[in-house]
Order: structure tokens, then C-alpha cells, then sequence
């Protein structure tokens, strides 16, 4: 019998804005494989502040059920170091976030809003891409962040910038029916490549592997 797939279950459950949420996301998730393989059937329990690793087409990424920084369209300010921006992220209390492992290749076993992960939560939202010259690359996956002092619903993140001349462009997105922010502001974003694409795979994989499965029917033959 063929797993349920996300769309079948975000149906079941109600769960409207994820499911539109993958749906908008770049016209990726309308490629993704009708039958999501579950072979890590420790993802199915993964409790309410932690995280764990697993693999998804040979790469290895960290799932997270908690809370997280989320950057998916926050502005940016320079810094003192040219290679890093500060950006005006949310903080997100609970759901499924997913980022890489640290470079030094330590595990991440806990949720913290200290770090920015990525997720559907502020979907749907509009894809929008800056071609080459308009803009630098403000990748916030995996950066440290601070909370704010004046409201514990957001964090400060200080997210790596490309300093390319020309710039190489990047993907953005923003809220439907508003004006897409200029190009040439910082933005926080993400590389025009197959890894972009491949993320967001991943994270429809794993959701697709945590949400709670319907019970067979009666009669499966039917």
C-alpha cells in the first residue's frame, strides 16, 4: 500500500496553509515523488525540542521539532565585517524546521531560536529571483542568532554575504499580492542552484514522514 503523501495528509488534517505552502515553494514540491520513503523510523517521533539527523539522497540534514530562528524574508543591515549581514529574523515556537550540520560535523540535538533554520511557516509566500548583477547571496541557514531584548519574538541574525563583483544574484520571496522588495537591498535569500532545490525536498520528505498517518482501510482490496 502506497504512503500517504504530505498533500493527502495536509487534506485529511486540515492543515491548509502547509499545504500551500509546499505547493508555492519555488514549483519544487509539484515535482516531488508521489511516494516518500520512510527508512529512519525514528523521524516518526521526533519530540518537541529536539533535533536529528538524517539523510536525504546521499546528503545528511538536521530536522528540528521546536523552536528556531526563521529568516525567509527578513531585511538586512551591513556590518562591521563586510562578509556578514545583520538580519531582522522571527522567532518561531514550535513546528519542523530543517538546516545542515555544522561545519565541524557535531550533531545538533536541541532546538534553540539561536539558530536560523528554514521552514513553510511564513508561506505562502512569492518566489521572485534577482538575476546576476542585481544582488548579493544573504544565505541565513545555519546562522547564529541573538534574541531581541525588547520582544522575545524576534532575533538578530548575522547571516554570511557574497561580496561578488558583479553580484551572483539570489532567490527571495515575499508576501503574495505586495510589491517584490529591489534587488539591490539586502535580502536575506538563497543561491539560484539545485541545492535550493534539494532542501526543500528534503524538508518535504521528513514532514512527509512525521505527520501522523490515517489508519488502513477496512477493506484494502477495495
Amino acid at each position: 500500500m502506497m504512503r500517504p503523501t504530505w498533500s493527502a495528509v495536509a487534506t485529511r488534517t486540515r492543515l491548509i496553509p502547509l499545504l500551500l505552502a509546499v505547493g508555492l515553494l519555488l514549483g519544487y514540491a509539484a515535482a516531488y515523488s508521489q511516494d516518500t520513503q520512510c527508512q529512519d523510523a525514528s523521524i516518526k517521533k521526533l519530540q518537541y525540542g529536539k533535533c536529528m539527523q538524517y539523510s536525504y539522497e546521499g546528503t545528511t540534514y538536521v530536522l528540528c521539532n521546536g523552536p528556531y530562528s526563521l529568516c525567509t524574508i527578513a531585511d538586512c543591515h551591513p556590518s562591521k565585517d563586510p562578509t556578514y549581514v545583520t538580519c531582522d529574523c522571527k522567532i518561531v515556537e514550535s513546528g519542523l524546521s530543517i538546516l545542515l550540520p555544522p561545519p565541524s560535523g557535531q550533531p545538533i540535538n536541541t532546538t534553540s531560536p539561536e539558530i536560523s533554520n528554514f521552514s513553510y511557516a511564513q508561506f505562502p509566500l512569492t518566489p521572485d529571483t534577482c538575476a546576476p548583477g542585481t544582488a548579493q547571496v544573504v544565505n541565513c541557514l545555519n546562522a547564529s542568532c541573538v534574541v531581541s531584548p525588547a520582544d522575545p519574538t524576534k532575533s538578530f541574525c548575522s547571516c554570511p554575504v557574497t561580496t561578488d563583483n558583479p553580484p551572483p544574484g539570489q532567490l527571495i520571496f515575499f508576501p503574495p499580492e505586495t510589491n517584490p522588495p529591489s534587488c539591490n537591498t539586502l535580502r536575506s535569500g538563497a543561491p539560484v542552484t539545485s541545492k535550493t532545490e534539494q532542501l526543500d525536498f528534503a524538508l518535504t520528505a521528513a514532514m512527509n514522514c512525521v505527520m501522523l498517518q490515517p489508519p488502513p482501510p477496512s477493506n484494502p482490496g477495495r
